[in-house]
């Protein structure tokens, strides 16, 4: 299984929906730019795991492609945290202490 023999169509659907969206309704867009953001990520996911294998050769692929997502959720988490507070942290930073 190579993931590189699916990245040329993946990327040609991709392109074709965001040629696509301006002609679409509105909620049909929000699912189009939803729906790409999961294919690029999963995309990412399966080249990371077959090419990198964190795990290991010896360790069976799927662990591996588990392994990369677990990190790239985290790192996803961690940045979507960090803007969910960014607009409180200022106010508690100039409160006065005591």
């Amino acid at each position: 299984f190579s993931p590189w023999n699916w990245v040329g169509p993946i990327v040609l659907i991709v392109g074709g929906w965001l040629l696509l969206s301006p002609l679409l309704p509105a909620a049909a867009r929000k699912g189009v730019a939803w729906t790409t953001s999961i294919v690029a990520a999963v995309v990412v996911c399966v080249i990371l795991a077959d090419d990198w294998t964190p795990l290991g050769l010896e360790t069976e692929w799927v662990f591996n492609l588990g392994f990369v997502a677990i990190l790239i959720g985290s790192a996803v988490a961690g940045i979507i945290g960090c803007l969910l507070l960014r607009p409180t942290l200022p106010a508690k930073v100039r409160e006065p202490q005591g």
